[in-house]
Formats: C-alpha cells, sequence, structure tokens
C-alpha cells in the first residue's frame, strides 16, 4: 500500500500540486464484491492542486493498476483545518448494510 501511496504522491507533485497529509484507514470488507474482490485497503490524502489539473491527475491515477478506485472531493476552508481521522466501523456503514461475514 505504500508503494501505491507514494506513486500516488508523485503524480500530484508532477502536476504541481502538494500533498499536505496522509492517513491511512486500514483493510475494509466491501459491501458487495467488486471485481472478484471483497476487501480493499483505504486511504485519505489532502493536497493542493490547481483546478485544471484535476482531469489530468485523474487520467494518470487510472493508468495504476493497483489503484482500484479514487474520488476527489473539494473542501472548503473550515474543513481543510481539521485534520484527517479515521471513521469510526459505526460510521463507516448506512444502516441496513453489512461488512462482511464476521461482522453484523
Amino acid at each position: 500500500m505504500q508503494g501505491v501511496l507514494e506513486t500516488v504522491r508523485n503524480e500530484i507533485a508532477k502536476l504541481k500540486g502538494s500533498v499536505l497529509e496522509t492517513a491511512l484507514l486500514g483493510k475494509q470488507a466491501f459491501v458487495r464484491p467488486m471485481q472478484k474482490m471483497d476487501a480493499g485497503y483505504y486511504a485519505k490524502i489532502r493536497f493542493t492542486l490547481d483546478p485544471l489539473s484535476q482531469a489530468p491527475l485523474l487520467a494518470r491515477l487510472k493508468l495504476i493498476d493497483s489503484l482500484f478506485r479514487v474520488q476527489i472531493v473539494s473542501i472548503d476552508a473550515t474543513e481543510a483545518a481539521k485534520p484527517l481521522q479515521k471513521k469510526p466501523a459505526e460510521a463507516a456503514t448506512s444502516s441496513g448494510e453489512r461488512r462482511g461475514n464476521d461482522q453484523p
């Protein structure tokens, strides 16, 4: 996982962005299997980047085979001041969804 994170950081740097913070969220089970996988490792990366460089960044990240899914979210100044934190397991799932065979 560290290798993939380093690759993502390098791609952000190539586009003249800067990584502010990284939070590893660990391995989490998918609600339903996707592409024959039932779990994956999650991470949040807070970075700054010119908005016009977002599309090229997504195009570069799609070329990384070991990277399953990417979501870029723009945040306002009040959210930017908060540190990245791991969400509790209860907050990570919606009501009625199951996280895996061993968890209710």
